[in-house]
């Protein structure tokens, strides 16, 4: 039976000082996940100061709270993060990852109404909120002028690391000039809260585009052909973006698409030694192989090419390139598998389109577009059906994509294909009985017919753990069935 609960006040003293302590922190947390701001948390906070050694796990605590996914912003906007989905993390800022559905939180994180002043500006209204910031519809006082202004959340509590990234991204987008770049106007604090003022895009984002499904290939093309311009036009600045997915990528009410969030980028001339080695940047699904391994060193330009054709992917498909239950696993298919074709979630996706996609994302740097700008002069030949610039694959080359993408499969496949050669060799040197030698001819038959099965179950999205169980279940059954079939020595050969 279980116990009664023992009432609070025949406590001992020490007892009853835990349980005061867990139900302030209990509240403390639900306020910060509900969205309340500084205000609203500083008296739970003063109240647990009271108990030793309490700072720094509240601390600890809102730094996992920045990690944590966002909620769904009351209204649709370019700038809110992704849609309530796994494949849509918040951004990696150190060593984390994409999560599950997001809480829900008041209008506002940082304020208790809106509108309200702020300096030379009102803020009107939340937009959305990413990882680290939050991003308001405001007007310019003066100029009566509509802009966008990002904001730290929780800034009094933003980590030295955390506002350093903020101001990178106001220094390394306030230089840039370009038609498909939000421009970056202002940077600065005020009471405490540090905020840049951008351009304001009204329009959907493309993870919002995508949410309807599929893009048409050719639309999908125009758009990633005009991104891809953009992402060129950084690299001649030597900046490399870092964070290129689709909610980074706005669209304007005439459908042009303009890069945004630049608080991952590293500016080449000046950023070498702020990152160290075994550092993750980015976003699981959309980050390179090179980025999933934490080698900072080694991300270059191809980097981006790289999360451009995760994009390109998911416009074609509806879907990222790898979508897992957790972002520990999507790291780990970033890091060793091949993503299937995108033809094979979308019959419409042409061979040359796929070509482009595919070869953006190869694990290998050096064997995916040399730049940006070559990307979009393919994307370009495709538009105008003239013969892409891609150099052809070889043999080998598909070969091993393919032993990464399916690899239970090819393993399966040469295992079964070397035990068919000792059979029928045997069958030709010793001339054992024909009957005897179909039998298990048609075995290793069965197998290779349900390792297919199994391995075209897995790619339409078959449950993994049911699959897998199913697929063992079945290599048991055949390797009994060849076995107890084969007479020896061919036995012990099919054993080895």
């Amino acid at each position: 039976m279980t116990p009664e609960p023992v009432p609070a006040g025949d406590l001992p003293p020490e007892l009853e000082a835990d349980e005061q302590f867990a139900e302030i922190l209990d509240a403390y947390v639900a306020a910060l996940q509900g969205g309340a701001g500084p205000e609203q948390l500083q008296p739970l906070r003063d109240r647990l100061a009271e108990y030793p050694g309490c700072e720094s796990l509240l601390d600890c605590v809102a730094s996992l709270e920045r990690f944590a996914p966002e909620a769904a912003p009351t209204s649709p906007h370019p700038v809110a993060d992704e849609p309530q989905s796994l494949r849509h993390s918040p951004t990696l800022r150190s060593d984390s990852a994409d999560g599950p559905p997001r809480r829900s939180s008041g209008s506002s994180a940082l304020f208790e109404s809106l509108p309200i002043d702020f300096g030379g500006y009102e803020l009107l209204q939340e937009l959305g909120r990413g990882g680290m910031g939050v991003v308001y519809k405001a007007r310019h006082k003066s100029l009566q002028a509509p802009v966008a202004i990002k904001m730290i959340r929780a800034s009094q509590w933003a980590s030295e690391e955390e506002v350093r990234r903020f101001y990178q991204e106001a220094r390394a987008a306030a230089g840039l000039s370009h038609s498909h770049i939000i421009k970056v106007h202002d940077v600065g604090e005020r009471d405490g809260l540090h905020y840049l003022t951008m351009d304001l895009v009204e329009g959907p984002n493309l993870s919002q585009l995508v949410q309807a499904g599929p893009v048409d290939p050719d639309r999908a093309a125009e758009l990633l052909a005009s991104v891809s311009h953009a992402v060129h036009y950084l690299h001649t600045r030597g900046i490399i973006h870092r964070d290129l997915k689709p909610s980074n990528i706005l669209l304007d009410e005439a459908g042009e698409p303009f890069v945004t969030d630049f608080g991952l980028a590293k500016v080449t001339s000046s950023d070498a030694e702020q990152t160290s080695t075994g550092t993750i940047l980015g976003t699981p699904c959309y980050m390179s192989p090179e980025q999933a391994w934490g080698h900072a060193h080694e991300v270059t330009r191809r980097s981006d090419v790289y999360s451009l054709g995760a994009i390109l992917y998911e416009l074609l498909t509806g879907r990222p390139p790898f979508r897992e239950d957790n972002p520990l696993d999507v790291l780990l298919r970033v890091r060793e598998a091949d993503p299937l074709p995108p033809s094979h979630w979308n019959r419409r996706v042409p061979m040359e389109l796929e070509q482009i996609c595919l070869r953006c994302l190869e694990k290998q740097p050096q064997q995916r577009y040399e730049s940006a700008e070559t990307l979009a002069e393919d994307l370009t030949r495709y538009l105008q059906h003239e013969p892409l610039n891609l150099p052809p694959l070889g043999l080998f080359h598909r070969l091993r994509r393919w032993a990464r993408r399916e690899p239970g499969l090819v393993a399966r496949t040469l295992g079964l294909t070397i035990a068919a050669v000792i059979e029928q060799s045997y069958y030709h040197i010793a001339t054992p009985s024909p009957q005897d030698h179909w039998a298990v001819m048609a075995v290793l038959a069965a197998w290779a017919l349900l390792s297919l099965a199994c391995q075209m179950w897995l790619n339409r999205g078959g449950p993994v753990g049911r699959v897998a169980a199913m697929w063992a279940a079945g290599d048991a059954l055949c390797y009994t069935f060849a076995v107890i079939l084969a007479a020896k020595p061919r036995e012990l050969l099919i054993i080895g």
